[in-house]
């Protein structure tokens, strides 16, 4: 069936296996065993498949956006032969952060082929991952529950303090009786407006001070003063 999908398509075998990064005997084998109705040992290829040949009435117009969408996405940039079934299963002590990543990574990766949230999003999200953050890491280990990668009893207090706070908040939620009040609203608003836009906030007098500091400095760097950090510190603050 999918050899005559993709021939229906205009696109080689060939083709398709360098497009994803990997053999023509590795896609045979896929292409052998989905057609059989037996599942593909790598998680990734069975839903990338799935979102391709799942569907025998797809329109041809929908099949190339959905092959562009893959090709896009999970072609030569990465490794696609990387991508294992599940992550590493091992205890708390032995994880470490390599393992972590990854397991985070492939279920952003099954996500994003399933069209749950846009590559912008997942750029975002695979950013947020690389931050040096307690709680974002917390966050993460919450969302790595719902997968099955990490067990609820593994989790340290913080994380489980997080991950019990967020099914919480779901719950709350999904219960409709959650409200906010116009001011709550406002103050995310403003909060928000402050960190993209910090110019709008500054008093007259903050916007002097910061302009004098600043001249003090391009006026002490300009003279090539040769002065010290702390000497320099010092000039500035008899001007100001």
């Amino acid at each position: 069936m999918i050899k005559a999908v993709l021939k229906r398509n205009n696109i080689l075998l060939s083709e398709f296996a360098d497009s994803l990064n990997i053999s023509r005997p590795t896609l045979d084998t896929y292409i052998r065993n989905y057609d059989s109705g037996v599942r593909l040992s790598n998680n990734l290829f069975q839903k990338i498949f799935d979102f391709l040949f799942s569907d025998a009435q797809m329109s041809r117009e929908d099949f190339e956006r959905r092959y562009a969408y893959v090709i896009e996405n999970y072609g030569k940039k990465t490794d696609m032969s990387s991508y294992s079934q599940s992550a590493p299963q091992t205890s708390s002590g032995e994880t470490n952060g390599a393992n972590r990543a990854q397991a985070v990574f492939d279920v952003l990766g099954e996500d994003l082929i399933l069209e749950r949230f846009t590559q912008d999003e997942y750029n975002i999200l695979a950013k947020l991952l690389m931050k040096d953050s307690g709680l974002l890491h917390c966050i993460f280990k919450y969302f790595l529950l719902w997968k099955d990668k990490v067990q609820l009893a593994d989790l340290n207090e913080p994380e489980k303090v997080m991950a019990i706070n967020l099914f919480m908040f779901d719950k709350k939620l999904q219960g409709k009786d959650f409200t906010y009040s116009e001011e709550e609203y406002r103050e995310l608003e403003v909060a928000i407006d402050k960190k993209l836009n910090p110019s709008k906030y500054t008093t007259e007098q903050e916007q002097k001070t910061i302009d004098e500091i600043s001249g003090s400095i391009s006026t002490l760097l300009a003279n090539n003063s040769g002065l010290s950090i702390d000497e320099i510190i010092a000039q500035i603050k008899k001007k100001i």
